[in-house]
């Protein structure tokens, strides 16, 4: 004759099912709300770090924008001199090629190192907010595309600096109390058309990277706007 299990082995049975299923089901809850707030708690931190270096960022950008206007303008004074023809007194060159930083290009290097690492590992998916998360993804596209172009245009002014050295190797005694054969070479030989050229070179790439700037500048406050938008 088969055995059969009493009504009561069934009800405790069941009852250890139920307590085993709820004990389980209590400690996934339990960590999936832990997972949940570490990932807001990440969020949070990503979201605060990318602000700080924006504000930063818009620092660099705004300095080298000044300091490249400054270049600009230094840039056409000395074109200026030299079409005059008159002779360029040593003081008035200082001031325009240090103090005004005629000799001077702007390196801003915007930081971009957290945007980087949020799309390279993934953690891209923190961010809930598409909006956001799409902000980040086209300000490192267009940082790092403008960039590039910037940099052109400071080997150009590079280039162009290298042809006034150039030109200007023939000792001028009217500069030697500023010290730098550069800073001499830059008006030293106004007779050589290779220099007013290359000054012309100079200050186009200084616009053009000016453009850049400004690029990259607007780019960075509308992020910023985007990021701290809920």
């Amino acid at each position: 004759m088969t055995h059969q299990p009493s009504a009561g082995r069934f009800r405790r049975a069941a009852t250890e099912f139920v307590l085993i299923v709820t004990g389980v089901s209590v400690a996934l809850g339990a960590q999936s709300l832990w997972d949940f707030g570490q990932d807001r708690e990440a969020e949070r931190e990503y979201l605060s770090q990318l602000q700080s270096d924006l504000a930063e960022n818009q620092r660099r950008l705004q300095d080298a924008l000044e300091l490249e206007e400054q270049q600009a303008a230094a840039g056409a004074a000395a074109l200026n001199a030299l079409a005059a023809g008159a002779e360029i007194p040593a003081d008035s060159a200082q001031a325009w090629l240090m103090e005004r930083r005629g000799l001077f290009y702007s390196d801003p290097r915007p930081i971009t190192g957290t945007f980087s690492a949020l799309v390279e590992t993934g953690d891209l998916r923190l961010i809930r907010d598409s909006e956001k998360r799409n902000a980040i993804i086209s300000y490192l596209a267009q940082i790092g595309a403008d960039k590039t172009e910037f940099d052109r245009f400071v080997d150009d002014h590079l280039f162009a600096l290298r042809i006034i050295r150039a030109a200007g190797s023939a000792p001028a005694q009217s500069w030697g109390s500023l010290g730098d054969s550069a800073v001499r070479a830059y008006l030293a030989v106004p007779t050589d058309p290779a220099v007013p050229t290359a000054l012309e070179h100079i200050i186009t790439a200084a616009e053009v990277r000016q453009v850049y700037l400004g690029r990259m500048l607007e780019a960075t406050r509308e992020t910023a706007e985007a990021l701290a938008g809920r």
